[in-house]
């Protein structure tokens, strides 16, 4: 069945003829809670020491409504920014983006506020060492769509760049297969949200996609 689909993917900005981004630590987050306005989606992340990027995959689903993303998401108390241009909405479901740069070394908490209802929130988020943090976000590209095989095509800047994607399917099928490497793959309360990376190693188009 072509189930209603999402994707946002989303590059992380290498230093300009600098090193490569690398990958410190990826936690997750599943809030399956009906919730109000207002409501919040809590969990920790540890930031080692020298990282200098923190970016967040956030995957949400409303049943039988149209949900909005996040009024605003903090770490440590202090506001993430929204990745320009990365929400997208389709039906039930919307993904969207957010990052910090120079994040709090060792263990904080985040806190995602929704802006409306929601019915789960599905989280990754993501620390990394050797970002650009004068420009974190090289670039990002979105899409709404159906079916059961999906794949979306991205354009680096800059080698040791690294890609991540946020995915929502209209489906409690967990993904048979994936291109990169899969951070977050839940499918409680009967719809999915995903997350997957990889590393841009040469300028170039890179494609992430998933197949029901």
């Amino acid at each position: 069945m072509a189930f209603p689909a999402i994707r946002s993917l989303g590059i992380i900005h290498a230093p300009i003829g600098g090193s490569a981004v690398l990958l410190d630590k990826i936690t997750t987050k599943i809030n399956n809670n009906h919730q109000s306005a207002g409501g919040t989606t809590t969990w920790t992340h540890n930031c080692a020491l020298g990282t200098n990027l923190l970016f967040i995959s956030i995957n949400v689903w409303l049943n039988g409504g149209t949900p909005v993303g996040m009024s605003g998401v903090t770490y440590n108390g202090i506001a993430m920014t929204k990745v320009p241009g990365s929400g997208v909405t389709n039906g039930q479901m919307y993904a969207e983006q957010w990052y910090l740069v120079n994040p709090q070394v060792g263990t904080n908490t985040i806190i995602a506020t929704q802006t409306a209802v929601t019915d789960s929130i599905k989280c990754a988020s993501y620390s990394f060492y050797n970002a650009n943090t004068s420009t974190p976000i090289d670039n990002t590209v979105t899409s709404a769509t159906s079916g059961t095989s999906f794949s979306n095509s991205i354009t680096t800047a800059y080698n040791g760049e690294f890609i991540v994607d946020s995915f929502s399917h209209a489906s409690a099928n967990s993904p048979s297969s994936s291109n990169g490497t899969v951070a977050l793959n839940d499918t409680t309360n009967g719809v999915l949200g995903a997350s997957q990376y990889k590393i841009a190693t040469l300028v170039g188009s890179y494609s992430l996609s998933w197949t029901q």
